[in-house]
């Protein structure tokens, strides 16, 4: 059950970052207003937010798990617990 509940979070928190990423829309928005804001240097958000439209690829991405991680979803209100 441990590990049931551990995957169902790790998916929860995925579909957050899926839903987070489609609310910023254009690719202007998540370089300057969000992926700089949250600490992500400007050459790799740039790459980042042109990737295209394949959404579940960028979040499964390193780049989206550090500037969204655990913790800033628990800030957000968030968490799983």
């Amino acid at each position: 059950m441990k590990t049931l509940c551990r995957d169902m979070d790790k998916h929860i928190r995925y579909r957050l970052r899926m839903c987070i990423w489609k609310q910023w829309k254009t690719p202007q928005n998540r370089i300057i207003k969000n992926l700089m804001k949250l600490g992500v240097d400007k050459d790799t958000a740039w790459i980042t937010a042109y990737t295209g439209s394949r959404i579940a690829y960028v979040c499964q991405q390193r780049v989206m798990n550090f500037a969204i991680n655990k913790e800033r979803l628990t800030r957000f209100g968030l968490s799983s617990k």
